[in-house]
Formats: C-alpha cells, sequence, structure tokens
C-alpha cells in the first residue's frame, strides 16, 4: 500500500494564505452590499419625505389661496351691501325731503294760482330720484323716479344708451357716474347724460351683453345676462 503523498509546506502555506484573502474578500462584498442596501433605504426614505412636504407645501398654498378668496369675496359682499344700505338709506332721506318739498310747492300753488309758462313746464318733467346698480348676474342698473318713465335704447360703441325723454335729474348728487368695474361684470360705468329734452343714460360695456328692460311702477330695470 502506497502512503498518501505529502503537500509541499510553501505549497500548503500559499493555498492557506489563498483561502485567508478569498475569505476576507466575500467579507468585504458582504459588508458593500449591506452598505448599499442601507444608503439605498435612507434614500427612499429621503425622497419619500421630501415628496410628502412637497405635497403638504402645496395643500397649505391651495388652502390659503382658497382662504384668500373667501375674504375677498366676502369683503367685496360687505362693501356692496354697506354700499346698498348707504344708498337705500339716502333714497329714503331724498323720498322725504321730497314728500315734504311736494307739500310746500302745494302750499305755494294754493297761495298763487297763476305760475309762469316755463315753470308750469318743468314742473311737467319726470324727475329721476336715483340711480344704482346691484351685482346680479350681469349687472342690474335701476333707475328710480317719482312716476314710470318713457324710455328707448339704442347702441353706440360698445354702449348701451337708455333714452329718458321729458325726464331730469334735478339733485346733483345722482349726476355723479357709477364706476362698476370693481365687480367685474360686463357693465362698466353707468353716465348721466343731460339732453335739451331729457336725459340719456350711457351705460359703458366690457363687450357685447345681452340685456332686458323691465319697468315695475317708478322703478325702471335694465339686466344683462352674465358672460358665459
Amino acid at each position: 500500500m502506497t502512503p498518501p503523498a505529502r503537500l509541499d509546506p510553501a505549497a500548503e502555506k500559499r493555498r492557506a494564505r489563498e483561502e485567508r484573502i478569498a475569505a476576507y474578500a466575500a467579507s468585504q462584498r458582504e459588508a458593500a452590499e449591506k452598505v448599499a442596501a442601507v444608503q439605498k433605504a435612507v434614500r427612499a426614505r429621503r425622497l419619500a419625505a421630501e415628496q410628502k412636504a412637497a405635497a403638504d407645501k402645496k395643500a397649505r398654498a391651495v388652502a390659503a389661496a382658497e382662504k384668500a378668496a373667501r375674504s375677498k369675496q366676502l369683503a367685496a359682499e360687505k362693501a356692496v351691501a354697506a354700499r346698498r344700505l348707504a344708498a337705500e338709506k339716502a333714497e329714503q332721506k331724498k323720498r322725504a325731503g321730497a314728500a315734504a318739498q311736494k307739500t310746500d310747492a302745494d302750499r305755494r300753488a294754493a297761495r298763487s294760482a297763476v305760475r309762469p309758462q316755463r315753470k308750469v313746464a318743468m314742473a311737467q318733467r319726470h324727475a329721476i330720484t336715483g340711480i344704482g346698480f346691484r351685482p346680479i348676474n350681469g349687472g342690474e342698473v335701476i333707475v328710480r323716479s317719482d312716476q314710470p318713465l318713457e324710455y328707448g335704447v339704442s347702441d353706440d360703441d360698445n354702449a348701451l344708451l337708455l333714452h329718458l325723454p321729458s325726464a331730469g335729474i334735478p339733485l346733483p348728487n345722482n349726476r355723479r357716474p357709477l364706476d362698476t368695474r370693481f365687480f367685474g361684470g360686463p357693465v362698466q360705468r353707468v353716465v348721466p347724460v343731460a339732453r335739451e329734452n331729457g336725459t340719456d343714460l350711457r351705460i359703458e360695456l366690457r363687450g357685447h351683453a345681452d340685456y332686458q328692460l323691465a319697468q315695475s311702477g317708478t322703478v325702471l330695470t335694465v339686466t344683462f345676462s352674465a358672460p358665459r
């Protein structure tokens, strides 16, 4: 029987050294893989956190914009309500003053049966007691008077002319233009224009707009359709 061959001590030493090197390289690869896995997980968490922060920031911006829009709308509604209330109070005051003036006029008429022809003609003119605007639909222009008015309509370069023959505006405060651009509708301005035979109401428009005319008692209303 042949005895087993004995390895050369130098070869045995090299083999042992190579096995240690291979084991060390394997451990290094395993450590590198673990480090790579940890870094990948960190990057994933960081990306998720950044995406969540961006979404939260966008949500806060949207909420702030909606809050600002609601506040602006509320302020506009309050301003409109305040102006409407002030206009109604002023109208009530004017009516009371007109009633007192009518009573005084009746007393003067009873004392003097003869009047100059020109003053009689002026007395026969209809009196416009108020011109207002309501931001409903596309906007409503309201003309109040002491009695029902005759009226006609014509167009003039992005404006609607409301003709009110035999009608005057006795109070200077009621002759001021109304600036309605604030409400964002088709109506930009409402400008009373005195004529020899009456009054024109120039309603300046942003562009073409459909409208309807209606008179109920002593209130004449021009209602514009909301833009589509």
